[in-house]
């Protein structure tokens, strides 16, 4: 996907679906594996690829993103730094 498609992509969301399901089928399991890499937990890393997503779809774009995989590695890598430093959260028995 091109600069110009996910700029375009990003100006019809939220109300255009297939906008951010074009987002999604390009890059989702790119994210994923990032997070993945960097959390070394599988299911941490779906939500934080998932929540990138979704916050693509409230996502009101001021300036042009030059590189769209740049910009959300960014949003993972970022996700996934909060992720690592949260203390784990264990329920008693």
């Amino acid at each position: 996907m091109t600069a110009k498609e996910f700029n375009r992509c990003l100006d019809a969301l939220p109300n255009d679906r297939n906008a951010l399901e074009k987002i999604y089928n390009e890059y989702y399991l790119q994210l994923v594996y990032t997070a993945l890499s960097m959390t070394k937990n599988r299911e941490a890393a779906y939500d934080i690829a998932s929540t990138v997503m979704l916050k693509l779809a409230g996502y009101r774009r001021t300036e042009w993103i030059n590189s769209p995989a740049g910009f959300l590695i960014r949003m993972v890598h970022n996700l996934s730094l909060i992720h690592i430093s949260e203390p784990t959260r264990r329920t008693p028995i």
